[in-house]
């Protein structure tokens, strides 16, 4: 990125290393409520693991930061990244990504994460990563938000940014639980030129549960100018007062598949299409283009595409079209 011009976009976001651990003797309980799971292993005993990834350069934050550059935008990124080992190689992978780094001083380590997956569910864990929000922010044209629910003075803090400079701005958040964090979010949310969510968390912003189409519709009667949810392999909507589109996910077709960084890829696919002024219909296949994307590799740097790339996913698919709901 030329650092002597406005950056498109600032993001802000977890950024530095997580360890993929996938294992199959792991047992999954679901709790009484039906919403969580507890993964259990013996205690005190090693974890079998049947493959075992270090992606160095990831999270929310880092993720979207890269996305955003290979598909042509000057990129900056607000991050916590200590003189620790995953701080070096966050800076090393920026720099490589044409990503701006802005450091936060307060933070004195990088973000470090474990995610055990095994058949059914997730188990994610690791040090916060979370950012100050104190640092000296430059003015950007937009704001890019990803973050959980601990984060929402951040989130707020961007907010006013965006306003103080006149920027526009992107929510993702992420991770939201009860009834009071999710009208907190959406508190936020209404502030937002676009918020994109998963369904769970948009279900808990709406106050009911419902499928994509019928959460995002929710959501934009709620004041969201553009509401986005997706809900992994059945698809994704789109909402606005001015209706609602739906569209099925791409085929993954005999891919393994690696889930865990989809719903990143996907935001930051929207968010481009979005930012580039494409239509609701458009935004929605590229998102989908950019998940599909990266479901074949454990480390989304490896499927990433630049813009070129999403053209050529989207025509491979062109009988996945975004409908009116």
């Amino acid at each position: 990125m030329n650092q002597g011009k406005q950056p498109d976009i600032l993001c802000v976001g977890r950024a530095g290393t997580e360890v993929l651990v996938f294992t199959e003797d792991a047992e999954l309980a679901c709790a009484a409520d039906r919403e969580r799971y507890e993964m259990c292993f013996d205690y005190a005993a090693k974890i079998p693991a049947r493959d075992v990834y270090e992606i160095d350069g990831t999270g929310a934050g880092a993720n979207a930061a890269i996305a955003f550059s290979r598909q042509g935008f000057r990129a900056a990124l607000y991050a916590a990244a200590g003189s620790d080992i995953n701080g070096l190689q966050l800076r090393k992978i920026l720099k490589k990504e044409k990503v701006l780094l802005i450091e936060d001083a307060e933070s004195a380590d990088t973000y470090s994460g474990a995610v055990i997956a095994a058949a059914g569910g997730k188990l994610r864990m690791g040090t916060d990563g979370a950012v100050s929000g104190k640092a000296a922010l430059p003015p950007a044209k937009w704001v890019y938000a990803a973050f959980g629910p601990t984060e929402t003075a951040i989130a707020e803090t961007f907010r006013r940014h965006a306003d103080e400079c006149g920027s526009r701005s992107i929510l993702r958040p992420k991770g939201i639980a009860g009834k009071a964090e999710g009208e907190m979010m959406l508190k936020l949310a209404r502030k937002a030129d676009l918020l994109i969510v998963n369904l769970k968390d948009a279900e808990v912003m709406a106050g009911k549960k419902a499928d994509a189409a019928a959460a995002a519709s929710a959501l934009a009667k709620k004041g969201v100018i553009q509401a986005v949810v997706s809900d992994g392999k059945k698809g994704a909507a789109s909402a606005s007062v001015a209706g609602v589109l739906t569209i099925a996910a791409f085929p993954d077709g005999k891919r393994r598949v690696f889930g865990a960084y989809a719903g990143d890829a996907f935001a930051a696919g929207y968010a481009a299409a979005f930012m580039r002024g494409s239509t609701a219909a458009a935004c929605l296949s590229e998102a989908m283009a950019s998940a599909w994307s990266v479901v074949g590799a454990p480390d989304p740097k490896i499927g990433l595409p630049d813009t070129d790339g999403i053209g050529n996913i989207v025509r491979r698919f062109f009988r996945v079209v975004a409908r009116r709901a």
